[in-house]
């Protein structure tokens, strides 16, 4: 039931799903009486999956975060929707499209997009690499940000990962001293020449003796 000009009235509604605005045709009753129908525009939350992204967060997160609006966009630009993409890929992809964001950045952006609803970010344990599993249409994380219509795709399977011939990376931990610990990605076929390389290169790295 709803109320239209202080009269009660029953609202019969068909609602088709139009990201990210919702089209509601709805036929308005009076006293079981037909008396018009109406097409009403609402904004719901995002929902693909299993979880449904907070559009107004969203848009907030884009418009105030450089880090997650490179990202939504970065994504935009796939060919696939993507199922999960790993850390060390996103920082990769970004610096090619002419950013210089920290690692830490990037791990920010992804839990301020799994705080809206967009996914949930994975850290690295036991041989997995940290990634950021989409709950939601990646293609679609950019024109809901924006509160654009949705661009149109050609109907594509999802994609696993974000590249069929990643290279596998594990992240490690060390703690340097008592209150920091540190944290680093190396390829899974680490072999002992790379190894004894980046040994030498760190050996290289304090300015003082000790």
């Amino acid at each position: 039931m709803g109320r239209f000009l202080g009269q009660p009235w029953q609202i019969c509604a068909h609602a088709k799903e139009h990201l990210p605005w919702t089209s509601i045709t709805a036929a308005c009753m009076l006293n079981g009486i037909f008396k018009a129908t109406v097409k009403i525009m609402v904004r719901p939350p995002f929902s693909f999956g299993t979880l449904s992204m907070n559009i107004s967060a969203l848009e907030s997160a884009y418009q105030t975060n450089q880090v997650a609006q490179a990202i939504c966009d970065h994504m935009a630009n796939r060919d696939k929707n993507q199922t999960e993409t790993k850390l060390h890929r996103m920082l990769t992809h970004l610096q090619n499209d002419g950013f210089d964001f920290k690692r830490g950045d990037v791990i920010g952006a992804f839990r301020l997009l799994e705080n809206v609803g967009c996914g949930k970010y994975v850290e690295g344990r036991h041989g997995w690499p940290s990634r950021f599993v989409w709950m939601t249409k990646s293609l679609l994380v950019s024109s809901a940000a924006k509160g654009q219509e949705p661009p149109i795709h050609e109907a594509t399977p999802d994609c696993d990962n974000d590249s069929a011939e990643d290279i596998e990376f594990i992240e490690h931990s060390f703690v340097l001293r008592p209150d920091i610990p540190i944290s680093f990605e190396l390829p899974a076929d680490l072999t002992e020449y790379e190894a004894s390389r980046i040994a030498a290169f760190i050996k290289t790295l304090p300015f003082g003796e000790h």
